[in-house]
């Protein structure tokens, strides 16, 4: 009897799983939602594998600012950076102005600086530390033209610093870009 009963359990089971088979159609809606679910899934996981993780984003941070870094120290790049041409600022609220120094001819300043560019740095140096042929004022003359603020308190050694670093960039930039100094 345990056998009957058995056999009519399992035959009502398999009439119950076969009335609740889907049609053809449901069938097919049903394959075409689970391939979408698919391929959903498939450019999700790729998506995630093109994704940076955080050692190559800390590494892009490093970069970033070594660049800024750079753009920084040279008034070149700083200024084409802004979009502006690297001139001296007037101060604002309340900081004091810049001081002018005694006003030399614009086309002085301007030969003088195109005839140290010209020079290996060793000789700009060593013409430019000469303090009878180049005066302080005349040094933060050449400073403001090349839009760069002069030392604070006059230092010569500063201001020739200054000034060889600016021009040995501006070289150097020129070089990268193309152009023939």
């Amino acid at each position: 009897m345990t056998n009957v009963r058995q056999w009519r359990t399992l035959t009502s089971n398999l009439r119950k799983v076969l009335d609740e088979l889907p049609s053809p159609s449901e069938r097919e809606e049903s394959v075409q939602a689970i391939n979408e679910l698919v391929t959903v899934l498939g450019d999700l996981g790729s998506a995630f594998g093109a994704m940076p993780t955080s050692e190559e984003a800390s590494k892009a941070k490093e970069s970033l600012a070594k660049l800024e870094s750079i753009v920084n120290r040279n008034p070149i790049l700083r200024a084409s950076s802004n979009g502006k041409t690297a001139k001296p600022r007037a101060a604002t609220n309340g900081n004091k102005p810049i001081k002018q120094t005694p006003s030399y001819p614009e086309e002085v300043v301007t030969q003088t600086l195109a005839d140290l560019d010209k020079m290996p740095e060793t000789a700009m140096r060593s013409e430019l530390e000469d303090g009878k042929k180049f005066t302080n004022s005349f040094l933060k003359a050449m400073l403001i033209h090349l839009g760069r603020r002069p030392p604070s308190k006059g230092v010569r050694v500063e201001m020739v610093e200054q000034l060889v670093a600016t021009l040995i960039n501006r070289r150097t930039y020129r070089g990268l870009s193309g152009e023939r100094w």
